[in-house]
């Protein structure tokens, strides 16, 4: 049986960036976070464990938003959308 598929947002203000981790399910190349009102992490490289990592600025929102507002696509080698996990759930991923 697979492992379950996950992503998180991390945020601490005292340090002024935003951590994004998680899982991605099998066969996935890349991982995109998109939050609500527009923001978007792109091009997020899936190792060959498949779990990912990636840091950007914070933004000016509460943490609580940043943490609540988003969802993960993974991403096949071409760019096709694999799965989606939405904010708050760490169950497996929607398959598409």
């Amino acid at each position: 049986m697979e492992p379950m598929t996950w992503s998180v947002v991390d945020t601490n203000a005292m340090t002024d960036w935003v951590t994004v981790y998680g899982l991605a399910p099998r066969g996935a190349a890349g991982v995109r976070v998109a939050w609500d009102g527009g923001r978007v992490l792109d091009h997020i490289d899936v190792g060959r464990d498949r779990y990912f990592l990636a840091f950007l600025p914070y933004d000016s929102r509460s943490n609580e938003e940043w943490v609540e507002q988003y969802r993960t696509e993974f991403l096949d080698a071409d760019g096709r959308v694999v799965a989606v996990e939405q904010s708050r759930r760490v169950s497996v991923g929607h398959r598409i």
